[in-house]
């Protein structure tokens, strides 16, 4: 049986220095298993308008990448 794990990622290790660094975050979960209050310190949940400012495929590449077919 599939479950969605409460804490949303696993840790690689508590040692591990990217659990530092890393930048983990989530947009629009729901349903059976998701806890907000459950997630690893790291976790940003984010709101709808956060996602699309924040990590829009122009913001991210500087622009549209040529490479992707839009039309698609």
């Amino acid at each position: 049986m599939l479950y969605v794990n409460p804490a949303g990622f696993q840790i690689w290790s508590p040692i591990d220095p990217r659990n530092e660094t890393i930048y983990y975050a989530e947009e629009g979960s729901h349903g059976p298993g998701f806890n907000a209050s459950a997630r690893v310190p790291f976790d940003h949940l984010l709101t709808a308008a956060q996602a699309r400012h924040n990590f829009a495929v122009e913001k991210i590449f500087g622009g549209l990448p040529k490479w992707v077919d839009w039309e698609f």
